[in-house]
C-alpha cells in the first residue's frame, strides 16, 4: 500500500506540473520561496528603421504598426535556468503577474501562436521552439491561414523576443521592470523601378509582372542565434503554393514600394534574392518573360553586385530588425531562370540599409 500510495502522489505532482505551466499559474516547489509579482512594461524600443517613405499597410504607417504587440508569452527561470513561471496575455498594458522569488530571469516573446511554449521547462528550450515565418499573414501573429494568399504579410504580426532579463528580488516582492523587445524580421523593400535601355537595348521595354522574394528561410529555429531553414520563393506558381504570400503575386505595372518581411538569413551559399519578373520587349517586338534576381545586401565583387561600401555589411546576409530599401534600374534583359545569376550590366541597384545607425550602401552593376 505505501508502494502505491507514492506512486500515485508523483503521478499527481507530474500532472499539477504540466497544468500549471499551461494555466498562468506558478509551477510548485517544495523550497521556502515567497510569492512574487513582476509588474511588467514592455517596449519595443525605436521603430523599425527604414530611410525614406515608408511603405504602407492598409492605410497605417509602417513606423507605428510594425511595433504591434498582440499575444504576450513571459517565462520566468530561476538560477538554473528552469521554468518557475510561464504567463501568456493578450497585451493591453501592462501586466502583474505572480511568480516567486526564486524567478531570477524572465525571457518575453511578442506575437507569437498561443500555446506554442507549452511543455517548455528550461530556457534554451523556449529558443529551440520553431516560428513559421507563416504567421505573418495574420494581423496578430496567432494563425497562418492566409500563406495561400500573395501579398498577405501584415506588419502588425511580426515575431519578437527580448533579451534575458535579470530579476532581483532584494528589496522585496513586487518589481517593475521595464523590458525591450527586437523584432526577428527583416524588412526588403523594393522601392522604386527606373528604365535605361541604351546601346543594343535602345527600344526595348520592360513590363513588370512579378515583384517576389527568393531562397528565403520560412522557418525560425532558434531564436537566440538566429538559426533558419527552408529555402522558398514567393513566385506565384503551382509550386510555391503555400508560400506565394512572399509575393507580390500577377501585377501589370509598378506601383510600389513592394515589400516582404523575412527571418534572417547568413547563409551566402543561398542568399535571400529579391526577383523582379516580367515582360521584355525588344525593338523589333519579339517578347520574353525575364528575372532579375538581386542578392540582398550583397557587393562581393565576384557576385552580381559591384559596390562602394559606405556602410551597412555587404556580405549577402540578412540581419534581423533591419531594413533593405533597394531602388533599381534596368539597363538590359534580365535571366532566363530565377535560379540564374544576373549580369553585371543588366542591372543598377541602390540599396538603403537602416541599422544601428542610418546608413546607406550605394550598390550598382558594371563599372
Amino acid at each position: 500500500m505505501k508502494h502505491t500510495l507514492y506512486i500515485s502522489s508523483m503521478l499527481a505532482a507530474c500532472m499539477l506540473l504540466f497544468s500549471c505551466a499551461a494555466d498562468n499559474t506558478v509551477i510548485p516547489e517544495n523550497g521556502s520561496t515567497k510569492s512574487a509579482v513582476v509588474n511588467l512594461s514592455l517596449s519595443t524600443g525605436a521603430d523599425t528603421r527604414a530611410n525614406g517613405a515608408l511603405p504602407t499597410d492598409k492605410g497605417s504607417v509602417v513606423g507605428s504598426n510594425e511595433g504591434k504587440l498582440n499575444h504576450i508569452c513571459v517565462g520566468l527561470f530561476d538560477a538554473n535556468d528552469k521554468l518557475v513561471t510561464l504567463y501568456e496575455y493578450d497585451y493591453s498594458g501592462d501586466k502583474s503577474i505572480p511568480t516567486r522569488t526564486d524567478a531570477v530571469k524572465m525571457l518575453v516573446f511578442a506575437n507569437v501562436p498561443m500555446s506554442a511554449f507549452a511543455g517548455k521547462y528550461v530556457l534554451s528550450d523556449f529558443y529551440t521552439v520553431a516560428q513559421d515565418l507563416g504567421y505573418t499573414t495574420s494581423a496578430d501573429g496567432k494563425t497562418k491561414t492566409a500563406v495561400t494568399t500573395a501579398n498577405s504579410q501584415s506588419m502588425t504580426s511580426l515575431p519578437m523576443m527580448s533579451d534575458v532579463k535579470a530579476l532581483d528580488w532584494g528589496s522585496g516582492t513586487t518589481l517593475s521592470p521595464t523590458v525591450t523587445l527586437n523584432r526577428v524580421v527583416a524588412r526588403v523593400a523594393l522601392t522604386n523601378i527606373t528604365y535605361s535601355f541604351s546601346g543594343s537595348y535602345s527600344g526595348c521595354t520592360f513590363t513588370p509582372t512579378e515583384v517576389f522574394m527568393y531562397n528565403a528561410s520560412n522557418q525560425l529555429t532558434n531564436w537566440n542565434t538566429k538559426t533558419v531553414s527552408g529555402s522558398v520563393s514567393g513566385e506565384n506558381i503551382a509550386g510555391n503554393a503555400n508560400t506565394v504570400y512572399l509575393g507580390s503575386g500577377t501585377i501589370s505595372s509598378f506601383s510600389g514600394p513592394y515589400y516582404f518581411y523575412v527571418f534572417p538569413n547568413s547563409n551566402t551559399t543561398t542568399p535571400t534574392k529579391l526577383v523582379i519578373k516580367g515582360t521584355f520587349k525588344t525593338k523589333s517586338g519579339t517578347t520574353y518573360t525575364t528575372y532579375y534576381p538581386i542578392t540582398v545586401n550583397s557587393s562581393s565583387p565576384t557576385g552580381n553586385i559591384v559596390s562602394t561600401i559606405t556602410g551597412g555589411t555587404g556580405d549577402s546576409k540578412i540581419s534581423a530588425n533591419t531594413t533593405y530599401g533597394l531602388s533599381v534600374t534596368l539597363n538590359g534583359t534580365g535571366v532566363t531562370n530565377v535560379t540564374d545569376e544576373i549580369t553585371t550590366t543588366s542591372i543598377t541597384v541602390t540599396t538603403s540599409v537602416d541599422n544601428m545607425t542610418n546608413v546607406t550602401v550605394p550598390e550598382h552593376f558594371g563599372s
